[in-house]
């Protein structure tokens, strides 16, 4: 009796992780402090409203992390990085707005990762522009993107509690006990390297980025522009509806 009931059961979990992998429901919960490769994953089509903050979705054949969660849409991260690239290739005045990382990520990137079905997910947001708020460095026009990185300021409310932008070290970087969970790790080689943020850093030559150590890095060791071995983690907004 024992073992028929345990069969039982088994087979009564896996018809219900079936049924809701069949709805697109995200069933698996992890914590952004996780490190990756301790929590399990199960594919589905499309988030839906079950998705919450701290779930991990797989999407356009990568794993995201959510951040947010409003208003029937999902602000997710990827979890490693995914390519290594230059913010911009030539060393000049440059922001977000008229970067060629940004136009990359809304144009070879956006139509290479995302299937058609994919694409009416992704809702097309407008992203705030802010300057530096150390150095005054302009942070350019806000802009209408699919696809983006996170600012500073963003990047220390989700990975930080915020109090960080008032404790910034006068050398110009945020080193604290959230270093770890800002660690990302290139998802091909699965070595932890630096990433991007959008936010420009003591110079309109350099831009603002998270080491590989997961401190944050605000001035010109922000890195300059054209280092083509800086990580890219994507964000965007799904629609969950």
């Amino acid at each position: 009796m024992r073992v028929r009931r345990v069969v039982a059961l088994s087979l009564c979990v896996t018809m219900v992780f079936a049924f809701l992998s069949a709805c697109g429901a995200s069933t698996i919960v992890t914590d952004l402090n996780t490190p990756l490769g301790q929590t399990p994953r199960i594919q589905h089509d499309k988030p839906n409203t079950l998705v919450k903050k701290g779930d991990a979705v797989r999407f356009g054949g990568h794993d995201w992390l959510v951040l947010e969660v409003s208003d029937g849409k999902a602000l997710v991260i990827s979890e490693a990085i995914l390519a290594e690239r230059s913010f911009h290739t030539d060393i000049s005045s440059v922001t977000w707005e008229t970067s060629e990382l940004r136009q990359w990520l809304n144009g070879p990137f956006y139509d290479a990762t995302f299937t058609q079905g994919e694409k009416e997910q992704v809702a097309k947001v407008t992203v705030k522009a802010s300057n530096n708020p150390w150095h005054g460095t302009d942070g350019g026009n806000d802009t209408s993107d699919n696809v983006f990185l996170l600012s500073v300021e963003e990047l220390v409310n989700f990975f930080g509690d915020g109090s960080e932008l008032d404790t910034i070290d006068v050398d110009g970087y945020i080193d604290d006990q959230f270093n770890e969970a800002r660690v990302a790790v290139n998802e091909e080689t699965g070595t932890p390297s630096w990433w991007w943020l959008r936010s420009p850093a003591g110079e309109s030559i350099h831009a603002a980025r998270v080491s590989s150590a997961g401190d944050i890095l605000l001035y010109t060791i922000g890195g300059e522009i054209n280092a083509n071995e800086g990580g890219v983690r994507p964000a965007l907004w799904l629609d969950l509806e």
